[in-house]
């Protein structure tokens, strides 16, 4: 039987929530009935590019869309006129993606399918621009959340599907014998530690998230930060620390295979970001039963539990502290929230949901 070949569009394959949602649904669709190529326009050598490789997955990458505009379309309509997918898949932040729709289309694709991963990007102005030269050629219009078909998709925002993001939810659970060792390997038993895991870009607010803690060590020195992530801004933030002298408080521990089992050594985690997508980090919180105290730029709809708490990003760093006091405590029951999350955002459950997409089903 000829499996059903899908390209999948996005910048790089490194750890990030896009990279993780597609990995994660690679890994539990029935990979004897699919062909899943990816085509890239960022640097080669990505976290997922050996396990893609190792699952039959074929990657093209062609270099920065940024820098190569010409060459990026043009080496994108060859491939899909040879390889004559059945399904494209563009996974998008912002309008100026659905520029592979238009090509996708020009080069006689019948199912362009389009997830919207965020909620703001771009400026309104060229977004609204990019919407309207691009949306129409999307048949498949998809997001993480109302919010982010809104943000994609305008006055079509309602005939997008919501999909859930998926997890592995069997990793994220609390797990008291991983905590104790990586705990007592770190030096930080007795510690109390916020977490953050995040890529270090404008959209995740490191630099408020530092003022944040920098507060917190004034009103308690016992606590710890741990930022696990990497990305451009990385270099800037650690010189952050230095000048607040706090280095000796803050782990940076760059890119963690696996890094939702870190959930369980925190004992509160914490997101400031501008604006998001749907996170997965913090369905993946909940289903370790971690408190969240996160900005309220984030979609509401990610609080499936009563785990996660909203402050307004206008508030001080000293009202932000406070609220890491307050929700810095022992884990909940910590198998109920995991069956709650994975109702509906386990792995196998979005793969099945994608898969049907593919076939038509």
């Amino acid at each position: 039987m000829e499996k059903t070949k899908v390209l999948h569009i996005v910048g790089a394959l490194n750890l990030g929530g896009a990279e993780t949602m597609i990995m994660n649904i690679f890994r539990n669709i029935d990979r004897s009935r699919f062909q899943f190529d990816f085509y890239l326009s960022g640097n080669s050598g990505g976290f997922y590019e050996e396990e893609v490789l190792q699952l039959g997955g074929r990657i093209f990458n062609v270099g920065r869309r940024k820098k190569h505009p010409v060459n990026y379309c043009t080496e994108l309509f060859k491939l899909i006129r040879k390889e004559k997918y059945d399904a494209v898949q563009i996974h998008a932040t912002d309008a100026m993606d659905g520029l592979p729709a238009f090509i996708s289309w020009l080069a006689g694709s019948k199912k362009i399918c389009l997830f919207s991963h965020n909620t703001r990007g771009q400026s309104m102005q060229s977004q609204k621009i990019m919407r309207a030269m691009f949306m129409p050629f999307v048949t498949h219009p998809q997001a993480c959340s109302d919010m982010a078909a809104e943000w994609m998709f305008g006055k079509r925002a309602n005939e997008a599907e919501i999909i859930p993001l998926p997890i592995n939810c069997d990793l994220c659970v609390y797990d008291q014998e991983f905590r104790e060792k990586e705990r007592l390997r770190l030096g930080l038993t007795d510690k109390k530690i916020v977490g953050h895991i995040g890529r270090f870009q404008t959209q995740k607010n490191h630099d408020q998230l530092i003022d944040i803690f920098a507060e917190l060590m004034r009103k308690d020195p016992e606590y710890r930060l741990i930022l696990i992530g990497v990305g451009d801004l990385e270099e800037s933030i650690h010189k952050k620390v230095e000048n607040l002298g706090i280095e000796e408080y803050v782990l940076f521990m760059g890119q963690v295979d696996k890094a939702c089992r870190m959930l369980s050594i925190f004992d509160v985690f914490l997101l400031p970001s501008l604006y998001e997508g749907f996170p997965t980090v913090l369905l993946e919180a909940q289903a370790n039963g971690l408190e969240s105290v996160v900005s309220n730029t984030i979609t509401p709809s990610i609080k499936l539990t009563n785990l996660v708490h909203f402050v307004d990003l206008d508030d001080s760093a000293s009202y932000w502290a406070d609220q890491l006091i307050e929700h810095t405590c022992e884990r909940h029951d910590t198998e109920e929230f995991n069956t709650v999350i994975s109702k509906d955002y386990s792995a196998p459950n979005v793969a099945a949901k994608f898969s049907s997409i593919y076939l038509g089903e």
